[in-house]
């Protein structure tokens, strides 16, 4: 059927006309008109006297923005339709949704502002009559730079709540399956016939946000009006303010009004994101007259942490409404760590001073130094129980003239203490994977649960597991797929391994008191669940470990799958000892006296490694699929003994050993860092070692460096010490004495050497993989050097000559350039994207391979790949070239993100940029 509107859009109070033209002839014609409106319906039923008639629809404000019509109409038989028939159509009436829209005004008291004004804002909110409601609104205030770089994540809101939506009805006739009206369709076929269907008070500006103010719960109240005060952060940009209303009987309504803050006379610095080591750079800056008259002025840069080249300061002059640039030559200092800069210009009454808006934000806008130099680190750790002491040896690396590095010690009371620095790394680990989303919390959940149980409090440790819990719930609420499972990263596929991982930090969180959407965990549960598989079709150690931890992670959730865990048991010869060990308590939750159990101790104390240094576990071949190391496997088993025999005298010797694998305060991969955490902190709740009371005293090289005492008040204090190695003798052996009184506790030391050995005295290293970078220019050729405003290809060279997994790969820029982000739309016309491919024809696995997560960071690009199977592959991105000066490039690395001793270094290479041609 044919249904015409006689309007494409209607408003409240008109009528729409819509004009039907029947298909039949005759009498005893019928016409069932729907009308959809929302979730409303409404039906009549119309007898025919024409072939066409025009219904009327009057538009009043409850009609919905998408308003449907359908029309079904029925003939029965007659001379000319010997069968009954039926014919359908639809139309849509459009009606702008006048009344469901609040008119809302954001006004500011200026629109002109500096840094640090204060700026008041008036909100008013009405509806379609000019009558003021009391409306929720959100605020946004951000930089339109940022607003610039990639398209909204959200859309307007009327269109949201009151856009095209799908229809709702499905309608279906009885008529159409007649058998009487089959047999005339094919009696009409065989016939022939047929056919027919259906400015600023502060002195240096250092203060710069990418958002200025957000709030979601200003309301305006039974007027319609109120008003909100925002202190500017120190940002000379156009900033937007988006405001979004909606009421309790859901009006919505969306605007946006614009303010500038400048300065009569303003600087712009231009430094890089970071530098490195010995650099050589010219850092400049900008400077603007807004003023109609020419300015004599007098810029300056206040630097620490490098030397300069040249004056200090410059004497310029800048036109009327124009600009000057200005610039520094200056050498990164060797000890740096961080740069300080200050950069201002004072000229004709008028000043401005700024510090890099490219800097730290949480380090006073200072720029980070990182060393031209590869990290070696060697360590030792013990502890002691009752009167005693003992030394620990450090020698320098002969091979090498080691000129940077310390020796980090730390004594701890108790455990807890211990566990600190671990949390803290996990806390800042620089990666957003989903695994290390929940390495974040899972640990600090785990800690408190065990705090609590021994009736201590701890406020940092609550408030810490409060803010991470709450950042990576709703990450992973928003990254679970449809079918309940995790990838290791969003854009990855459903992973049982991480799953599992999620579901055990959620689990965690909830016995923590966190509370945890049941639906997330519910779907997780059931992804779980039909991952398992009969023990007979489990054919390789990969795929049986995993089995073993999706049911641990079942039954820490309550829901054991005994029949399955049984089975296991009884197939356990395939198992990797930390399978083994999360076996024995899945069978310890289902039942603490499982006899089972004692079979399962006795097959990990009969394969425990125990030398001096304590007691740990290597597995026979690596489990790349499941995250595991040998320190993850102990890290594990340590878990299992502290829950189910806290009494072996394996335990204490695993505990040592866990403490001297410690690198620098963590473990070496997140995996191994959180079970490490969460393995000791079940030690600690078994050995209920939080009352120390004994007195301890460190030495080195027989000076007293520290001392101090162990009691309740002080279990959760580390002390930490840092030697640096320009301290160290460099022809004996240097002497770490660590000593102790007699009484109740333990005292736990460990000791670790971190050497800087120079880039230029170290060759690329391939340990299971080989990684190398060249800088193209636009015709191929390879350079060492470029000019300002130059586009280069980055071209990195990955070789793995077996397939790696869970693989990482970091290309560390020159400071003075930037890599182009296609994915932002300031580039999506002049980048290339970034392309890999095997360059070796008889690469096995996959053709073409893309890594499931880019990175673009401020210092380097990191690329992460589930699986690279054996080859050779080529990455190629784009950097451009900013900053004049000569940059030392930090090598390329690659690696298994889980397995670290799989690692390869490529060169680093001095890379000049020149000025401007």
């Amino acid at each position: 059927i044919d249904l015409v509107t006689d309007k494409q859009q209607y408003e409240p109070g008109e009528t729409a006309e819509v004009l039907i033209a029947s298909p039949f002839q005759g009498s005893d014609v019928k016409a069932l008109v729907t009308l959809e409106r929302g979730s409303i319906l409404t039906h009549e039923v119309i007898t025919l006297t024409s072939n066409s008639f025009v219904y009327r629809v009057p538009i009043t404000g409850d009609l919905a923005p998408n308003t449907f019509i359908s029309v079904v109409i029925v003939k029965g038989i007659d001379s000319t339709n010997p069968v009954p028939a039926y014919k359908m159509g639809l139309v849509e009436i459009q009606v702008d949704p006048v009344e469901q829209t609040i008119q809302l005004e954001v006004t500011p008291d200026k629109e002109t502002v500096g840094p640090q004004d204060e700026v008041t804002y008036t909100i008013r909110t009405t509806d379609s009559n000019g009558k003021a409601v009391n409306a929720e609104v959100s605020l946004a205030l951000v930089d339109l730079a940022t607003l610039s770089l990639a398209a909204p994540n959200s859309g307007p809101i009327v269109a949201h709540f009151y856009g095209v939506q799908g229809l709702g009805v499905r309608t279906a006739v009885p008529l159409g399956y007649l058998v009487n009206r089959r047999n005339q369709e094919l009696f009409d076929l065989g016939k022939g016939g047929g056919g027919g269907g259906g400015e600023g008070f502060f002195d240096v500006r250092g203060d710069f946000r990418d958002t200025a103010f957000w709030s979601a719960v200003v309301n305006t109240g039974n007027n319609g009006r109120t008003t909100v005060k925002v202190t500017l952060p120190d940002n000379l940009t156009t900033w937007r303010m988006d405001a979004r209303a909606v009421t309790a009987d859901t009006l919505v309504g969306q605007a946006q009004v614009d303010i500038v803050a400048t300065k009569p006379l303003l600087i712009r610095p231009a430094t890089p994101r970071f530098f490195v080591v010995g650099d050589e750079a010219t850092v400049s800056a900008v400077i603007n007259n807004n003023t109609d008259s020419a300015i004599d002025a007098t810029v300056k840069l206040d630097a620490s942490g490098v030397s300069m080249v040249g004056d200090r300061e410059i004497k310029v002059s800048i036109p009327a409404r124009g600009r000057t640039d200005v610039g520094w030559a200056v050498v990164v200092d060797a000890n740096a760590e961080w740069v300080n800069m200050v950069f201002s210009v004072d000229g004709g009454r008028l000043s401005d001073a700024s510090k890099p808006p490219l800097g730290n934000p949480d380090h006073d806008q200072m720029i980070p130094v990182y060393k031209y130099e590869v990290p070696e680190t060697v360590g030792t750790a013990g502890q002691l129980t009752g009167a005693a002491s003992r030394i620990e040896g450090v020698v320098l690396p002969p091979t090498y003239e080691v000129t940077q590095g310390e020796v980090r010690v730390e004594i701890d009371p108790s455990l807890a203490a211990s566990t600190v620095d671990g949390l803290t790394w996990l806390e800042h680990y620089p990666y957003e994977c989903t695994e290390q989303t929940v390495s974040r919390f899972l640990p600090n959940a785990l800690t408190l649960t065990a705090f609590r149980q021994l009736g201590l409090n701890d406020p940092g440790l609550e408030a810490n597991l409060d803010a991470q819990v709450a950042i990576g719930l709703q990450r992973l609420y928003s990254q679970q797929h449809v079918d309940g499972g995790w990838g290791w990263f969003v854009t990855g596929t459903s992973n049982p391994t991480v799953s599992a991982y999620v579901i055990q930090g959620m689990v965690a969180a909830k016995e923590a008191g966190v509370q945890v959407e049941a639906r997330v965990l519910n779907d997780g549960l059931s992804y779980l669940t039909n991952q398992l598989r009969p023990v007979d079709a489990l054919n390789d150690h990969v795929t049986i470990d995993r089995q073993a931890y999706l049911l641990y992670v079942l039954a820490r959730a309550g829901q054991p799958d005994v029949s399955r865990s049984v089975q296991l048991f009884e197939n356990r010869e395939g198992l990797q000892s930390w399978a083994r060990a999360l076996l024995a308590q899945t069978l310890w939750m289902i039942d603490p006296n499982d006899p089972r159990l004692s079979n399962l101790q006795s097959d990990l104390v009969n394969s425990a490694i125990v030398s001096a240094t304590g007691a740990h576990w290597e597995e026979e071949t690596n489990d790349y699929w499941n995250w595991n190391t040998d320190t993850r496997s102990t890290a594990i088993i340590l878990d299992t003994f502290a829950l189910i025999w806290p009494t072996n005298d394996l335990a204490p010797n695993i505990t040592r050993w866990l403490m001297i694998a410690r690198k620098g305060g963590h473990w070496e991969t997140t995996q191994e860092t959180a079970w490490a955490l969460i393995g000791l902190t079940h030690w600690m709740v078994a050995t209920g070692e939080l009352q120390p009371d004994y007195t301890w005293e460190f030495q080195f090289n027989g000076a007293k460096l520290a001392d101090g005492t162990a009691s309740a008040d002080t279990v959760n204090d580390p002390t930490v010490l840092y030697i640096d190695v320009k301290d160290l003798v460099t022809d004996e052996v240097n002497r770490l004495l660590f000593e102790r009184t007699d009484g109740a506790g333990r005292m736990y030391y460990t000791a670790h050497l971190t050497a800087y050995l120079p880039v230029e005295q170290v060759e690329p290293l391939s340990r299971g993989v080989i990684v190398s970078r060249r800088y193209l220019d636009a015709n191929g050729k390879p350079v060492t050097e470029g000019h300002v405003g130059d586009t280069l290809m980055v071209e990195l060279t990955i070789v793995a000559p077996n397939d790696l997994y869970y693989a990482v790969v970091e290309d560390p820029y020159p400071a003075g350039a930037e890599a182009v982000d296609v994915n932002l739309l300031t580039e999506s016309i002049l980048g290339q994207r970034p392309t890999l491919q095997p360059t070796d024809p008889l690469a096995q696995g996959w053709g073409w391979w893309w890594f499931s997560q880019t990175d673009f960071r401020d210092e380097k690009a990191v690329l992460f790949a589930d699986t690279l199977p054996k080859g050779t592959y080529q990455y190629t991105y784009q950097i451009r070239l900013g900053l004049p000066g000569t940059y030392r490039v930090i090598p390329p690395t690659a690696r298994e993100f889980y397995l670290p001793e799989v690692y390869g270094r490529g060169s680093g290479m001095l890379f000049t940029i020149l000025p401007l041609q």
